[in-house]
């Protein structure tokens, strides 16, 4: 089954003030990347860190779909 456009929900809890969670959805020439990063919880910068994964992540399959099709 093939999604027209993809979604996301996520939730900050009932103790935090900032939601640290991410998501990002990449159309890439060999199919779609879906990634989720789960930020720590409280901790200072999380949502920083979050972004940062999925950028880093986004960025290794960009640079291997260059390389290998």
């Amino acid at each position: 089954m093939k999604m027209n456009s993809p979604g996301a929900l996520s939730d900050k809890g009932l103790e935090r003030e900032e939601n640290q969670d991410d998501y990002g959805y990449f159309p890439m020439p060999n199919g779609e990347l879906y990634i989720v990063a789960d930020g720590m919880g409280g901790e200072a910068g999380e949502a920083i860190a979050a972004r940062m994964a999925i950028d880093t992540v986004k960025q290794c399959f960009e640079r291997n779909n260059q390389k290998y099709s």
